[in-house]
Parts: C-alpha cells; structure tokens; sequence
C-alpha cells in the first residue's frame, strides 16, 4: 500500500510539473530577434561580410520614426542580428494588428534603401506574459516569412 501511495504521489508531481509551462523566461520583449542574412540573387554570395560588396560599418537600419535600430557594425560573418524592443525599450502592442516599417541604409559609393515591414498581433498568454498570434516579415514589399506563434523571432535568407 505504502509503494502504491509513493508512486501515485510520484505521478501527481511529475503531472504537475509536466503541466506548468510558465517558467519566467518567455518576455519576448526581450528575447524577440530579428535576424538576416544578405545575398546576391544571381550569385548568392553574401553582400554584407567580410568579403562582401558592403563594407561592415556601412550598414544601418531605421525605424519609421528615423531612429537607429541597429547602428552597425554587421559581424565578419555577414549575419544581422537586431531587437527593436530590447535595445530600444519599445513595446510590443497587444490586442491589435501591428504594422511596423524599418529602412535598411547601404553604402557603397552611393545610397541603397531597402525596406523591412513587419506585421504581427500579441495577445496575454496563459503565464501572463506577452505572445504573438501570427507575424509576417516582408523585404522590399514580398513576403519573406511568416509564422504562426513565433517566440523567439526569426532568422532568414534575404536576396538582393
């Protein structure tokens, strides 16, 4: 009887561990990154490393409220990695479809303006935390990528 009370009491607590998702490190303010890569469409080189078309220090991307949202340098790697939220202490709007513009500046003799657009909705989730429902990333006006209940953000291949 002792050996079936044990293993019951076993069972419940594995249930209620199994059960609990909130673990307090779902703040997507803060985790949410948004991440390209840069490639020549005909020669899929990338345009943005060490030994890309772009110099590593002539890369910014804007807001739609002019403000730097990443200042540059890109790393060797030609890889960008940036967080609006985080490093800019804005806000994730809950409740409402959410459009956002960014401007990626590019230099190289002259100026290149590529344009991100980012369309999302965030809900409270069961942790009481902030979620999103769906989010779709579009790169000179085409849709590059979209998902549904994405959590940390996303990473992607872009052609220029």
């Amino acid at each position: 009887m002792k050996k079936c009370f044990t293993t019951v009491s076993v069972m419940l607590v594995l249930l209620s561990i199994e059960s609990c998702k909130c673990t307090g490190d779902s703040d997507i303010e803060r985790h949410f990154l948004m991440g390209f890569d840069l490639f020549d469409k005909d020669t899929n080189k990338n345009l943005l490393g060490l030994s890309g078309v772009y110099r590593l220090d002539s890369v910014t991307i804007y807001d739609d409220s002019n403000s730097i949202v990443y200042p540059g340098p890109v790393p060797l790697d030609g890889s960008v990695y940036f967080s609006r939220y985080f490093d800019m202490f804005k806000e994730i709007h809950v409740g409402t479809d959410v459009t956002e513009y960014y401007y990626l500046y590019l230099r190289n003799g002259t100026l290149d303006i590529d344009t991100f657009k980012l369309e999302y909705r965030a809900f409270i989730g069961d942790c009481n935390e902030k979620e999103l429902t769906y989010l779709n990333f579009y790169y000179n006006e085409q849709l590059v990528f979209e998902s549904q209940n994405p959590r940390n953000g996303f990473d992607i291949d872009l052609f220029k």
